[in-house]
């Protein structure tokens, strides 16, 4: 397949009831995902973003078969934090053109986008394209609270109508 990660850079560093702040959060999902031999070495292709408001930063580490790799790029480079900053939709659509520059761009696509639950607007012109181009969107929701997610949340309608799950 081919996984992108994307790590929306609002709030990372807060720390939430876990007493862990979300940066700590997504490391530990990632090398969870590498531990377990959910992403196969040589055989995925990976990449992985920082998403800043409007802005698809350069990658922390661009297509790889290397899942050792990617996990120690999202270490060790650790984004700036933002606060009350939407994720636009501009940076999405921009990570979503980087699939098809990918060097197999005909393998599964598939994103997993890590977010504190910033406000996304625009959300059926990315639904579009990333039907148009079959990438299914997983969304793991950092939040502070055990407090429920609406039904319209542009996030969990992202990730429905992608074919992923929002956790």
């Amino acid at each position: 397949i081919q996984l992108a990660i994307a790590i929306d850079v609002n709030h990372l560093f807060s720390r939430g009831q876990s007493g862990q702040s979300g940066y700590i959060e997504t490391v530990g999902t990632v090398r969870s995902l590498v531990e377990s031999g959910s992403l196969v070495r040589n055989q995925d292709w990976l990449a992985a973003y920082l998403l800043q408001g409007e802005t698809l930063l350069p990658p922390v580490q661009d297509w790889t078969q290397e899942p050792n790799l990617i996990f120690n790029n999202i270490v060790g480079n650790r984004p700036p934090e933002i606060v009350e900053t939407p994720l636009d939709a501009a940076a999405l659509s921009a990570l979503f053109a980087q699939f098809a520059e990918a060097p197999t761009a005909d393998l599964p696509k598939t994103l997993l986008l890590f977010t504190t639950g910033a406000p996304l607007a625009a959300v059926e012109a990315l639904i579009a394209q990333a039907q148009s181009q079959t990438i299914t969107i997983h969304v793991v929701a950092l939040r502070n609270g055990p407090e429920a997610t609406a039904a319209d949340d542009p996030l969990q309608q992202l990730a429905t109508a992608t074919g992923g799950q929002y956790i």
